[in-house]
């Protein structure tokens, strides 16, 4: 009888005591061990912790906190890892094994970024989903594709803060305070704006933004709906004329540049109508055209944004030409994307006057229903009012929160928030599923 407890004894002294299981907090000093082995191994300071530690008979599995996700993982560095995991953390463990690890709910093993193949190509990863560029034509394209490029990729960018009203004050001001004579809210747009969209455009890119990418101060609006009446000039929007030839008829509600100010809540995008024709496939028949003919008060650049209505039989293949002081540029735009706000074609020199215009062609190697709407020219200035009145600052200086509504996006995705700070950045990511969807 004693030999078969004192037996008993050993054999329970061999394994972990159960009321002293291993927690998250036990191995800090590992995590901080790692962060310091990390950083000479990668170059990379970082920061480690266990949100988790959940034991699983005689072992533990590690959680580590989802951060960790975004280090640069190379090829053996997740093997590494769990070498010096095991080394620093003998003592935290408590005589438990080590199991699993996991960054988040991912597995280590999935987090090495993929290595390029001798093609170019890179190797299978569990990250990897099917490219859908083919499958949905992209929203704006031109002649050119860069097939290895990013043709047929839509990137969502933004140029950090921008000028928005803080009602407790009942002003206009800059979100991002002055540090060293550099402010934010404008320092990012210098080379955001001129250089980086351009560039992933230039590779073929899509770039969706939430505020006003164009600079210049002059806008232009021409539209089938009549705009407000009242003078114009150097800080209200400039009228241009709208025509069409062929076959359209009313394709429900659509822009309309109703209010000299917009207040919040106010949709310039539900105050007018759009039209609509049939896309001619045939080159044996005449196709229906739409004209926008702006009358530019000043010679220079201008962005060029079209809108149009989505609609359930919308044509893939919409195309807009845009004649500009430097020849003509031929675009096709998705319109089963993205109805209902402004759409960017690319920034024209157009000289003073009424020679330059944008040209809707209801030829198509789509078929379905060809939308049209209003196009703008160029960026303008500040138009949405907040506690009676107006920032009196260009539109790109101003916040997302303003062009968004400029943009028709509706105005009750913004009700999980109240002051105009927090509507601004937080609306931005609703507006990208609205674009896109």
């Amino acid at each position: 009888m004693k030999r078969l407890f004192l037996a008993v004894l050993v054999a329970a002294a061999t394994l972990p005591l159960q009321a002293q299981k291993p927690r998250a907090k036990d191995f800090t000093e590992t995590c901080d061990s790692l962060s310091q082995r990390w950083l000479r191994r990668s170059g990379v300071l970082s920061y480690f912790k266990v949100d988790k530690a959940l034991v699983r008979g005689n072992t533990v599995d590690l959680y580590f906190s989802q951060n960790v996700t975004a280090f640069p993982w190379r090829s053996g560095d997740p093997e590494w890892f769990r070498a010096q995991v095991e080394s620093l953390s003998r003592s935290a463990r408590r005589g438990y094994k080590l199991g699993k690890i996991y960054a988040g709910k991912q597995p280590f093993s999935a987090l090495p970024m993929p290595e390029l193949k001798a093609d170019g190509q890179s190797l299978p990863t569990s990250f990897r989903v099917k490219d859908p560029r083919g499958s949905t034509p992209a929203l704006v394209s031109g002649s050119d594709r860069w097939p290895l490029g990013l043709s047929g990729r839509h990137i969502a960018l933004w140029q950090s803060h921008g000028y928005y009203y803080e009602a407790e004050n009942d002003r206009w001001e800059w979100q991002r305070s002055p540090n060293h004579r550099t402010l934010e809210d404008i320092f990012t747009q210098s080379y955001v704006i001129p250089f980086l969209m351009p560039m992933l455009e230039n590779a073929g890119a899509v770039v969706l933004c939430p505020r006003e990418r164009d600079i210049q101060t002059h806008e232009v609006v021409c539209d089938n709906d009549e705009p407000f009446s009242g003078p114009r000039g150097e800080t209200v929007r400039w009228k241009g004329r709208y025509s069409e030839t062929g076959r359209w008829s009313d394709a429900g509600t659509g822009f309309a540049d109703a209010k000299e100010v917009y207040a919040f809540g106010d949709n310039p995008f539900t105050m007018g109508s759009a039209r609509k024709t049939d896309a001619v496939t045939s080159d044996k028949a005449d196709a229906p055209r739409a004209v926008w003919r702006p009358d530019i008060p000043e010679k220079g650049e201008y962005a060029v944004y079209v809108s149009y209505r989505s609609l359930t039989a919308s044509t893939t293949d919409a195309r807009y030409t845009v004649h500009h002081l430097g020849g003509e540029k031929l675009l096709h735009v998705n319109q089963q994307m993205s109805g209902g706000t402004w759409v960017y074609l690319g920034t024209y020199l157009f000289d003073k006057g009424t020679d330059g215009y944008v040209e809707l062609n209801a030829r198509s190697s789509s078929a379905g229903i060809v939308s049209a709407d209003a196009v703008r020219f160029g960026g303008g200035m500040g138009k949405m009012e907040r506690g009676g009145h107006i920032s009196g600052m260009p539109s790109f200086v101003e916040g997302a929160l303003y062009q968004l509504q400029y943009a028709g996006i509706d105005s009750t995705l913004f009700d999980d928030w109240d002051d105009d700070y927090t509507k601004d950045y937080a609306g931005r990511g609703a507006w990208v599923q609205e674009m896109v969807s």
